[in-house]
């Protein structure tokens, strides 16, 4: 049996989850798709603890995210993204349907905030601007940002929302430099906590900066100033310290995370030591999971203990530390697998999901005495069904002595080198490791290996590792990839005669570097791929980001960029190459697929470009059904044609003919 794109459509996600303030109770999220018409779905969920009993608080047609209880139990708050975006309330008895208490046309984004005394809720919401005709006038810097839009258009501030009478007001205004998200209530009541995206005064790359505002006043304080930024943030009980996630800003364009405590204007404490991990998880996943990904699991349990998520190496775990004191870090979920915390109690546990090469994301609960409980089994009946597959880890050194670490993913029960598609995963500061990916499952049922590894520059292996791919991220990359698929070779496990290549934004920009400088790949896949350092420090959403890597801007050191862009080598490349790229990416621009598209082209090279319509930078994990759906079948399709010469598809035939005249011509 091998699996087709849409099988990926009957797949579960836990996304999200809560244990009631008893500790009784576990309210969670689960996204699924309609396999018949491609919508998505995201259904609020109670589970008793006790009795594994369930029943659905909201029904398929909307999109409920973020669950938050009240203090009292009773009530469930969430965010739904569709079908119109709101603050939701529910009774978690039943007694009554969900209910909006945003007014009609507020933007809602991200997670509620119960304040303590359980009568209003902070959120982040504002407005979208609409112009009053046919023009919009630009006139800041960078007016775009991935993930949010068009942000000269956009308002988010910090709403207080009293649930009796529905009425709302605006605590904190936003504004296109100053979109304010993730709002956390005080134990006391008299400040929320927030995060200032885009905000100027930032002091580190692609990280907000965290601030607070008194509920009375209105006074807004700066937390961190100058020092840095923050990922995840939390209060401590006392309503003055903060423990968060983050680090220190320095000249690098991604810093290894640290777990910090500081009070509103001081110098943070470091609260984990230095090592080869990275607080919060970085591993990617082709699962609709991403918002779990970037905020990372921290949770507050005490005046002197918290929880936080670890990535080290290729795993995910959970530890607990201390909040004053001599640093103690102690494990409490480990293994080979991806755990995110999301809820702690001390009378009852840890509430975290956790991912493996062979599941997606699932519900656990781990209590005192380390015993822990699977609470959901979304896809085990699915996996039961589809085919089999076997990991191996492998041990990779690249030709000046770096080590690192990877994996093949390839058929279960499989013997001999098979064809082998080389993944190069995004970033490049994050990393691959144990968590499902439908994509790698659906390439090994065609009877490929897929090899994958965490190269110089991918995050959980300490600040060291990831400081070692330098700027010029093509070259620097180069010898490891090479080294990452002879391992998988010198193994037997790889075929060298029949390779291919595939890798996602600073994945495919690896690609694209790759076919410029390599004939031994049989077919490359650059997904979402910067090829040319120029423009896209013209046209992405992070400008500075280039600007820093290369230490200056294109009139500055405009050769310095030609030389580290794919693009310059284009003219070299002989591998039938697949530029994959949805059209609404604001980080690595459509225009980049395009020019090397082009290229490829003026030099006779074989190449296609599938323009996705709509969807973002990671639409291919976080995009809705049709989208992932169109992006599994133009990388199927791809690699059937050019590395498995299969043409037995009516359609595959029509796009390999189109493909060798375009060669011809």
């Amino acid at each position: 049996m091998s699996l087709v794109p849409e099988d990926a459509l009957e797949l579960q996600f836990l996304r999200d989850a809560r244990l009631s303030p008893d500790g009784r109770n576990a309210a969670y999220t689960v996204s699924s798709s309609d396999r018949s018409d491609l919508s998505d779905s995201c259904t609020l969920w109670l589970l008793d603890l006790e009795s594994g009993e369930r029943h659905a608080l909201t029904d398929e047609t909307s999109i409920a995210m973020s669950p938050r209880w009240s203090p009292d139990g009773r009530t469930v708050a969430y965010y739904q993204a569709a079908p119109v975006p709101a603050l939701m309330i529910v009774p978690v008895d039943g007694s009554q349907a969900p209910r909006a208490v945003t007014e009609p046309g507020t933007l809602v984004a991200g997670a509620p905030s119960w304040s303590p005394d359980g009568r209003q809720i902070a959120v982040s919401a504002g407005t979208m601007l609409q112009p009053d005709d046919t023009v919009v006038r630009i006139t800041s810097r960078v007016h775009r940002a991935e993930g949010f839009g068009p942000i000269d258009l956009m308002s988010l501030g910090i709403c207080v929302v009293d649930i009796e009478d529905n009425s709302q007001r605006t605590l904190v205004h936003g504004s296109a430099r100053f979109q304010c998200t993730e709002p956390q209530w005080s134990p006391q009541g008299n400040r929320i906590l927030f995060q200032a995206n885009f905000d100027e005064d930032g002091a580190l790359f692609g990280f907000p900066t965290l601030r607070c505002v008194d509920v009375v006043s209105g006074e807004v304080e700066d937390v961190l100033g100058s020092w840095g930024g923050c990922q995840s943030a939390a209060w401590l009980p006392d309503g003055e310290r903060i423990a968060f996630v983050g680090a220190e800003a320095n000249w690098r364009v991604m810093t290894n995370m640290a777990f910090w405590v500081t009070t509103p204007g001081a110098t943070p404490e470091r609260r984990t030591p230095v090592g080869p991990w990275h607080v919060s998880p970085r591993i990617y996943q082709d699962g609709p999971i991403w918002d779990l990904v970037s905020t990372g699991g921290l949770v507050v349990e005490s005046e002197d203990r918290a929880s936080i998520t670890v990535q080290k190496g290729g795993a995910v775990e959970i530890w607990d530390v201390s909040l004053a004191g001599a640093i103690e870090c102690i494990p409490v979920v480990t293994g080979d697998r991806s755990c995110i915390l999301l809820d702690a109690n001390p009378d009852v546990g840890h509430l975290y999901v956790g991912t493996d090469f062979f599941q997606p994301t699932e519900l656990f609960l781990v209590d005192s005495n380390n015993v822990e409980r699977q609470l959901t089994h979304l896809n085990s009946e699915l996996l039961e069904r589809w085919p089999a597959i076997q990991v191996d880890h492998l041990d990779v050194t690249a030709h000046d002595g770096h080590d690192f670490e990877g994996w093949f993913l390839s058929p279960a029960g499989s013997d001999g080198p098979l064809p082998t598609v080389l993944h190069i995963h995004g970033g490049p500061y994050t990393a691959v490791g144990y968590a499902f990916r439908f994509d790698f499952r659906m390439l090994a049922s065609y009877g490929m290996g897929v090899m994958f590894s965490n190269f110089r520059g991918s995050a959980g292996y300490g600040q060291e590792h990831m400081d070692a791919i330098g700027d010029d991220w093509g070259s620097a990359g180069f010898p490891d990839h090479m080294a990452t698929i002879d391992a998988a070779i010198s193994r037997g496990l790889a075929d060298g005669e029949q390779l291919g290549v595939w890798g996602a934004s600073h994945g495919g920009l690896a690609t694209s570097w790759i076919v410029g400088h390599s004939d031994r790949f049989a077919a490359a896949v650059a997904e979402s791929a910067i090829t040319d350092f120029t423009m896209a420090y013209y046209t992405s959403d992070l400008p500075d980001v280039w600007q820093a890597q290369h230490g200056g801007t294109p009139a500055e050191v405009g050769e310095l960029m030609r030389m580290r862009s794919p693009l310059t080598y284009a003219t070299n490349a002989v591998t039938p190459t697949l530029m994959l790229h949805c059209e609404g990416d604001l980080r690595c621009p459509l225009s980049q697929a395009e020019a090397f598209q082009r290229a490829l082209l003026d030099a006779g090279c074989i190449s296609e470009l599938v323009m996705i319509r709509g969807g973002n930078h990671i639409a291919d994990a976080t995009g809705p059904a049709p989208i992932r759906l169109a992006q599994d079948k133009a990388l199927l399709d791809w690699f059937q044609r050019y590395l498995l010469h299969d043409t037995s598809t009516p359609e595959t035939n029509d796009l390999a003919g189109h493909a060798e005249s375009v060669k011809r011509s």
